[in-house]
């Protein structure tokens, strides 16, 4: 039980850190594309482009970190003269939807920045600048960043069950509990410093599992997002 409870958390820690190297291809291939199919005399919306993939990533980490997502989005210069369009969509949203719906107003800033990312791609194809084998490569490329968003709602929303980890602990503690008067017998005084290694270890393990279970907190064994 204790090793499938470590390798369970462990298979968490492991997909978050795969899901967000996805969405980093991603964003570099869409932001690779965005800039050498874009023509340079669209220099500045193009920028504005490229920083909103930018912002993304930014949203979703602040989305997973529970923090306001617009605050850390100000130091992206490039993007700040369209972060009151950005609010304008955000509360739009918000506004649509009640409270049972909406399950987190951070979740759904993200989603905010692949529509507007998504509706300036169709205004490019719509004034020529892209042609329609791009527009299918750049629209795979947004379609990933959703799948990316939802596989992390998925790790951080399906916790391992509260009555298995509950169960877990007390089975532990219970032969920790006992290991003593197993051991008396055969080791005498040795018993003492066996049982604090043993308990050491498993309660180590215990902790490492319930520690990297969630793997996009903010402490030091957490994935780094920065």
């Amino acid at each position: 039980l204790l090793v499938f409870r470590t390798n369970t958390a462990y298979d968490r820690y492991w997909e978050g850190r795969k899901v967000w190297s996805q969405m980093v291809l991603a964003i570099r291939n869409l932001a690779r594309l965005l800039w050498t199919i874009i023509p340079e005399e669209l220099a500045s919306e193009k920028d504005v482009a490229v920083h909103l993939l930018h912002a993304f990533a930014v949203a979703v980490k602040c989305y997973l970190h529970g923090t306001d997502p617009f605050v850390e989005m100000e130091h992206i210069e490039a993007i700040r003269p369209v972060i009151p369009t950005l609010r304008e969509y955000y509360q739009a949203i918000i506004d649509s939807v009640t409270a049972e719906d909406l399950q987190s107003e951070n979740a759904t800033v993200p989603y905010v920045v692949s529509l507007f990312i998504s509706n300036y791609i169709v205004h490019a194809k719509d004034e020529g600048h892209i042609d329609a084998v791009h527009l299918g490569l750049i629209l795979n490329a947004i379609n990933t960043l959703t799948e990316c968003l939802t596989g992390y709602e998925r790790i951080q929303r399906t916790p391992i069950p509260v009555a298995y980890a509950i169960h877990l602990h007390q089975t532990v503690l219970l032969y920790c509990l006992a290991l003593p008067f197993q051991l008396l017998p055969l080791l005498n005084w040795v018993t003492v410093p066996i049982t604090a290694i043993v308990a050491f270890t498993m309660l180590g393990v215990l902790h490492i599992g319930k520690e990297i279970e969630n793997p996009f907190g903010d402490d030091d064994n957490d994935l780094p997002l920065d």
